[in-house]
């Protein structure tokens, strides 16, 4: 559900930056992501970017499974 997966996407940040001022190394987060239509409009992700380094889209699967 994509409140959920942005909550998520927020906590895991935090974790991050954390972790990233504990060690001083630098950490992405990223995710890969489904294009379909009906995969994609469960989340904003105009609002979950913010939490993140980088979305991959996957569309090698766009028209349908191999």
């Amino acid at each position: 559900d994509g409140p959920a997966y942005i909550a998520l996407m927020a906590e895991l940040r935090a974790m991050l930056d954390e972790l990233e001022a504990e060690n001083g190394r630098t950490y992405e987060l990223t995710s890969a992501i489904g294009v379909g239509h009906d995969k994609i409009e469960d989340v904003n992700y105009g609002d979950a970017i913010q939490y993140m380094d980088y979305i991959f889209a996957m569309t090698y699967d766009f028209y349908g499974a191999w």
